[in-house]
């Protein structure tokens, strides 16, 4: 199908036909942006691949192959997704800026000794702070905790002043790629109904498309309304104080140094 990957899991030692499938809940694996997802072997592991649609508006058939998304078997027999340890050393050609060794920008209160981002007036709808470089492509760590259970908090990509996030609600329990002020959507993936006190985000940009890989366990893809040409990074969160334990932004690697160490 070209929706979003779903599965079920059936019982233990019953034959499929057996088994009253009915009754077992959907699970959702991939967001709706990425069309007719399949899973492939490759060295006894298992990859999602599918089409990134070729505008944001889904008008036309075919698109982008996705990067590799690696399926796995959580402890709760759940599948998870995530840019597998192989793959993120390959995209990643060198740190381009760091908060903690380079310089940043924020309105708001950002400690590097406790490593804690606050709010400067506790009214204030949301703290951020931003790193100072601008891109045209890159790959987007950043390692937030102490989140509670009710805060919107996610990476901002600002391109000439179009601002685009890759957020994650606590309250809602989704991760959305959105165009801030503007309300659109480009892509939603509803997570389980768990709130994560610690998110691990990795983000990939280039061009029109972001790929987000969020604690390990998520992904979601999206083509968004324009091409990345110029753009800075922030993160930012609706709570009064959080921890930032990393944020940088690292040069993404093209297909001439792909294979280089």
């Amino acid at each position: 199908g070209v929706g979003p990957l779903s599965y079920w899991i059936g019982d233990e030692n019953k034959k499929i036909e057996k088994v009253d499938w009915n009754s077992k809940k959907e699970h959702i694996l991939t967001g709706e942006d990425l069309c007719a997802a399949q899973i492939a072997k490759v060295r006894g592991r298992y990859y999602l691949y599918g089409w990134i649609a070729q505008d944001h508006i889904n008008s036309r058939w075919g698109g982008t192959i996705n990067i590799p998304q690696e399926v796995y078997q959580q402890e709760d027999g759940t599948l998870g997704v995530r840019l597998d340890e192989y793959l993120t050393e390959k995209l990643s050609k060198g740190t381009i800026s760091d908060v903690f060794l380079d310089s940043y920008a924020t309105n708001d209160l950002f400690d590097k000794d406790t490593k804690t981002l606050q709010k400067a007036n506790k009214n204030n709808t949301f703290a951020s702070l931003a790193l100072t470089s601008k891109h045209k492509r890159a790959l987007i760590r950043a390692k937030l905790s102490n989140l509670g259970n009710d805060a919107v908090t996610g990476i901002e990509i600002n391109n000439n002043g179009n601002i685009y996030q890759v957020r994650y609600s606590s309250k809602s329990n989704n991760i959305q790629v959105i165009k801030k002020g503007v309300g659109t959507a480009f892509s939603k993936y509803e997570t389980d109904t768990e709130s994560h006190n610690e998110l691990d985000f990795v983000v990939i940009a280039e061009e029109s498309i972001l790929e987000a890989f969020i604690n390990g366990r998520y992904a979601l893809s999206a083509r968004i309304d324009e091409t990345l040409t110029n753009f800075d990074v922030s993160v930012y969160t609706t709570k009064n104080e959080i921890q930032l334990d990393e944020f940088k932004v690292s040069q993404l690697a093209t297909k001439n140094n792909f294979q280089d160490n």
